[in-house]
């Protein structure tokens, strides 16, 4: 359903970017810090020489072991519901590369203990490179079912996490994207039917003749409310209206990115897409947020602009709800960045798909959608064509390039 929604993250070759990333994964009975660098940068202040590849000599790993707790002790402080805990070494680990990352790396995961999951995790960072980089480290708690993606800095070295106080249930506070000038009122014909029907029971005089008046008027308030216009009589937004419709509910699925908690994630999209299309929308948005084909790399949207768009199907009045429905022929560039053990991407992916939105009572939402077109570009690159014809979306995809190099 939304393929082109997400951002891609198939990555290859050395990476430009922070050679130095950090997780931080909050449990109910521990806090798990996952550091991961290359070792270039990390094995120095361990005060290792060289860069090393598995398998390691039980010397060396013994080396690497006894380093780690006085890096941590000196580089990392970590509180707990404001109390500063000290941390245990759980694992050092060698990796000739990481994915997509020429550059050997070390791993160090250090375990803090905790009572029941915390309320407010504070980190506070002191291991950065000569180069100026910032420390990506994306927070993630499983019982809250949250994230969180700051980058720690030297000018900004601490960042708190805090529990959610409220989750939204799926649907709930956040309300359908309704057609600007629509108009909903039930047909007056059943209406008209049930009070002929009812005069002509109080002036005829026999029971019988009560009795097929009150069927006869029934029968004629059923018919005009099934054949004579469905119960509704419904003004289509004209095509500026529709435009404004789906650009408000595209924003709305982008938007989503945007959720603290699973829970709340699953409410926007609720709002904007079919019911029977959200549970599969909500799976590949989520798990696009830990791109674990990638080694748990994650993705961030910083700008969706649109290109182009074509109205298919636009009818001026609808009788029946069956009939609440347009199709959008919609273009549109998503920018944003992909970050994973410590190396950040520029990724711009251009596409273009065909949209049917329907109305289902109480909003419009996005129907169905078929993936058109899609190009994608890593690092100011040349646009690569995923789906669609060798030279996708035109003119727009030339421009990009000339205007990026």
């Amino acid at each position: 359903m939304i393929g082109p929604l997400l951002m891609s993250a198939a990555l290859a070759g050395l990476h430009p970017g922070p050679p130095l990333y950090a997780q931080v994964f909050i449990e109910e009975s521990e806090v798990l810090l996952q550091i991961a660098g290359e070792q270039k940068v990390v094995n120095p202040w361990l005060g290792i020489e060289g860069i090393h590849v598995p398998p390691i000599d039980p010397g060396l790993q013994a080396r690497f072991q006894a380093a780690a707790p006085e890096l941590i002790a000196a580089g990392v402080e970590l509180a707990i519901d404001g109390e500063v805990v000290a941390g245990e070494l759980v694992a050092v680990e060698c990796f000739a590369f990481g994915p997509g990352n020429d550059e050997p790396n070390l791993q160090i995961d250090v375990r803090y203990p905790c009572l029941g999951t915390p309320s407010e995790v504070r980190l506070t960072w002191g291991l950065f490179c000569d180069e100026g980089w910032g420390v990506p480290t994306p927070f993630r708690c499983s019982a809250e079912r949250s994230f969180y993606f700051p980058t720690l800095t030297r000018e900004e070295p601490s960042y708190t996490w805090h529990a959610p106080e409220r989750s939204l249930t799926p649907g709930a506070d956040v309300e359908p994207v309704a057609a600007p000038g629509e108009r909903v009122r039930p047909s007056r014909l059943p209406i008209l039917a049930l009070w002929a029907a009812l005069v002509a029971v109080l002036l005829l005089r026999t029971p019988r003749a009560r009795l097929v008046a009150g069927a006869l008027g029934l029968m004629l308030a059923g018919g005009a409310w099934r054949f004579g216009s469905g119960g509704l009589a419904i003004a289509m937004p004209d095509p500026e209206q529709a435009l404004a419709i789906f650009d408000k509910l595209h924003q709305t699925v982008y938007g989503a990115f945007e959720a603290r908690t699973e829970d709340e994630l699953y409410a926007i999209l609720a709002s904007a897409v079919d019911q029977d299309q959200i549970d599969e929308l909500y799976s590949e948005i989520h798990e696009s947020l830990v791109l674990r084909e990638e080694g748990g790399a994650f993705c961030t949207i910083e700008e969706v602009t649109p290109i182009e768009h074509g109205l298919v199907a636009l009818e001026p009045v609808a009788t029946r709800l069956e009939d609440l429905h347009f199709e959008i022929d919609w273009s549109w560039r998503v920018a944003g960045t992909v970050t994973h053990f410590g190396h950040s991407h520029r990724r711009t992916n251009v596409y273009r798909a065909l949209y049917s939105v329907a109305h289902d009572g109480s909003g419009w939402r996005i129907a169905a959608r078929e993936l058109l077109e899609h190009s994608r570009s890593t690092d100011g690159g040349r646009m690569e064509t995923l789906t669609g014809p060798e030279e996708p979306m035109g003119d727009e995809v030339e421009d990009w390039e000339e205007e990026n190099g």
